[in-house]
């Protein structure tokens, strides 16, 4: 499987989640309509993610869940040219990158 379509994957599911959530709670419409847009955005595979397009489309071995030193969040690939890591709750947006050997 590649990494951009594992974190669509992992994306979609949470942009499902989150509508459902929304949903339920009669929240405004417009946040709706937004989540329901992400959404779209997501099935159709498109992704914004800052630096590095090349990385998207390597195959991945392994994945790991991790947490940086600030407390957040962050995926770990494997993959046969080192570890690429992919950043989504960074400070100006999701970002990815080779990991430094």
């Amino acid at each position: 499987m590649q990494i951009k379509a594992d974190i669509i994957a992992t994306a979609q599911k949470g942009a499902e989640a989150r509508l459902k959530s929304l949903v339920s709670i009669t929240a405004p419409e417009i946040m709706i309509d937004r989540q329901r847009e992400r959404l779209e955005m997501f099935l159709r595979g498109e992704i914004e993610i800052q630096d590095k397009d090349f990385l998207l489309g390597l195959p991945f071995t392994d994945r790991q869940v991790k947490t940086g030193n600030g407390g957040k969040k962050y995926i770990s690939y494997q993959t046969a040219n080192g570890i690429v890591n992919y950043f989504p709750n960074a400070r100006f947006g999701a970002f990815i990158s080779k990991a430094k050997s």
